[in-house]
C-alpha cells in the first residue's frame, strides 16, 4: 500500500486515527500507538513519520503541525498535583495558590481561558474522568472550585467550570439520559456548581454531553437561564462540549450562547425561518461571548 496516495479519510481508517483540529490552527489526536504508527509509515511511505503527516495532512488542510514536545521543553511549566488529590486537601488558600500559579503561566503564554475545572460529582469509580473531577462531596468540590477560579483572576485569566451538569459517566456519553430526582439533583449534582458560581462568578461555563430527564443539557431552558441565570446570578458565558449533537437553534433560544467548536449555521437559519428563535436571542447570546472576550482582553 503506498500511504502517499492515500487521502486523509483512508489514512484515518488505515491506523485508526482519532484526529481533531481547526484549520490554520492546530491538531491533537488520541487513541493512537505512536510506536506502530510511527513504523508503518516510515516503513510503507519511505519518509519519516512527521514528514508525511506534514506534507500528506497538515499542510493541505492549513494546518500547522507544531512540535509538542519541544514545545513543552522550550516553555517550561509548573507540574500540579492532578485534581483529586488538590481538593482533598480540604485548603482553600492552597487551591488558590495553585489557581495562582496556573493565572501566572496563563497571562505569560497568551492563554485567557481554561477549560478547567471540572465539578462532575464522583458518583462511580467506573467513569473514565474521575481523575480531573474534584470529588464525591459537591459541599468540597464547589468551594475548592471557587478558591482556585479566583486565584487564576486576579492574572486576568479565568477557567470554564463544566460539565453543566450530572456528566458522570462516559459510555454512551452524547445520549446519555440521566433519570434524577429533582432532590438529587439540587442537592448533589449542581450544588457544586451552585456553590462556585455564587462565590466567584466564572466568566464561562460549559455545558455537558448528557441528557437529564428527557432533555439536553445545552438546550434546557431550566438549567440554562431558570437556574444557572436566573436562581444562581451567573453573569457570563455559556459554551457547549465539544461536538455535541444539538440544535443550535434550541441552544440559542435557552441561552447556552456558543457551540464549539464549530457552530450549525445551518440550525440558526432554519430557526428562524421557522420562528423558533428570534433576532433578540442572536443578539443576546453574541453580547455574552463579546462581555466574556472584553474581560479577558
Amino acid at each position: 500500500m503506498n500511504l502517499n496516495k492515500l487521502s486523509l479519510r483512508d489514512f484515518r481508517n488505515y491506523v485508526n486515527l482519532e484526529l481533531e483540529f481547526e484549520p490554520g490552527v492546530g491538531f491533537s489526536y488520541s487513541n493512537v500507538n505512536y510506536t506502530l504508527l510511527s513504523y508503518v509509515v516510515e516503513q510503507v511511505s519511505g519518509v519519516s513519520y512527521e514528514d508525511f503527516i506534514r506534507k500528506n495532512i497538515f499542510e493541505p488542510l492549513g494546518m500547522i503541525h507544531s512540535d509538542f514536545l519541544n514545545e513543552v521543553k522550550a516553555n517550561p511549566h509548573w507540574g500540579l498535583s492532578y485534581d483529586r488529590l488538590l481538593p482533598g486537601s480540604w485548603l482553600g488558600d492552597l487551591l488558590q495558590g495553585c489557581g495562582d500559579i496556573v493565572g501566572d503561566e496563563m497571562e505569560r503564554f497568551g492563554v485567557h481561558l481554561w477549560l478547567a475545572p471540572a465539578l462532575n460529582i464522583h458518583r462511580s469509580i467506573r467513569c473514565g474522568r474521575n481523575f480531573e473531577y474534584f470529588s464525591e462531596d459537591p459541599l468540597l468540590t464547589g468551594k475548592m472550585a471557587a478558591a482556585q477560579l479566583k486565584g487564576m483572576q486576579r492574572w486576568g485569566t479565568t477557567g470554564t467550570i463544566k460539565h453543566f451538569a450530572a456528566n458522570n459517566k462516559e459510555v454512551n456519553r452524547f445520549y446519555s439520559d440521566s433519570r434524577i430526582s429533582e432532590r438529587a439533583l439540587r442537592e448533589i449534582y449542581l450544588r457544586g456548581f451552585e456553590i462556585c458560581v455564587r462565590k466567584s462568578q466564572p466568566h464561562t461555563i460549559m455545558s455537558s454531553y448528557n441528557i437529564i430527564n428527557g432533555r439536553r443539557c445545552c438546550e434546557s431552558y431550566e438549567q440554562m437561564q431558570g437556574i444557572l441565570r436566573d436562581e444562581w446570578g451567573f453573569q457570563g458565558m455559556v459554551t457547549t462540549d465539544w461536538s455535541v449533537p444539538c440544535d443550535q437553534a434550541e441552544c440559542v433560544k435557552v441561552g447556552n450562547d456558543a457551540r464549539m467548536p464549530d457552530g450549525k449555521p445551518q440550525d440558526i437559519r432554519k430557526g428562524l425561518e421557522e420562528g423558533r428563535i428570534q433576532r433578540g436571542h442572536l443578539e443576546l447570546c453574541a453580547k455574552r461571548i463579546l462581555e466574556m472576550i472584553l474581560k479577558l482582553d
